[in-house]
């Protein structure tokens, strides 16, 4: 995968981990404090803000990589029973660059889903926080109906996030094994002739 590709997906893992951040910070303190920016502020803030996001999409890739990696072990255990036979090296002994690619699109998947499925319910928590916190008194009887609604949407999400990384998961063990059985299928067709060569 390029640079310019894995430094957008740890953007996007970034943002994620930031609203939910923000919104914790909002609901505690409130947000009358939040000053009016001019232009030269908000660059200022804009490349801050990239300079602070980046690394949080670092750190909560790795976080949400060890959080699911019993998980993705017993998938992909599931479908390729030997340890040895990684995707790294069937990508070296391939040695194609669509499938490359291909395998490349499965594993970016596999992570913004995996790390939208730690982000999603901490930010649909901490939404309800600062609604019922920071809102609730100008919400007045509203406020149940939108923290039920909050709610619904975050679960509803969560569970979304979470079926497309099982799926796609198990996609990417799928085409593990049936690389290497591409790979094995000409040896295998050899070993059989020389079989039939020795009988005859």
């Amino acid at each position: 995968m390029n640079t310019t590709a894995i430094v957008i997906e740890h953007l996007v893992i970034g943002i994620q981990t930031a609203l939910w951040m923000v919104f914790f910070l909002l609901g505690l303190y409130g947000y009358d404090w939040i000053p009016v920016l001019t232009l030269p502020s908000h660059v200022f803030f804009i490349l801050l803000s990239i300079l602070l996001v980046y690394p949080l999409g670092v750190f909560m890739d790795e976080f949400s990589d060890w959080i699911f990696r019993k998980q993705s072990l017993k998938i992909r255990r599931k479908h390729v029973s030997d340890d040895k036979l990684t995707a790294f090296q069937l990508l070296v002994r391939l040695k194609d660059s669509s499938t490359s690619q291909y395998f490349q699109y499965l594993r970016s998947r596999i992570r913004l889903a995996r790390s939208s499925v730690v982000n999603l319910p901490l930010l649909t928590i901490v939404i309800i926080f600062f609604t019922v916190r920071q809102l609730s008194s100008t919400l007045g009887q509203l406020t149940l109906g939108v923290v039920l609604t909050e709610a619904t949407v975050g679960i509803l999400l969560t569970l979304l996030a979470w079926f497309s990384w099982r799926r796609v998961s198990e996609t990417f063990a799928k085409r593990i094994k049936w690389g290497y059985y591409a790979l094995q299928a000409p040896e295998h067709q050899r070993d059989q002739r020389k079989r039939r060569k020795k009988s005859n």
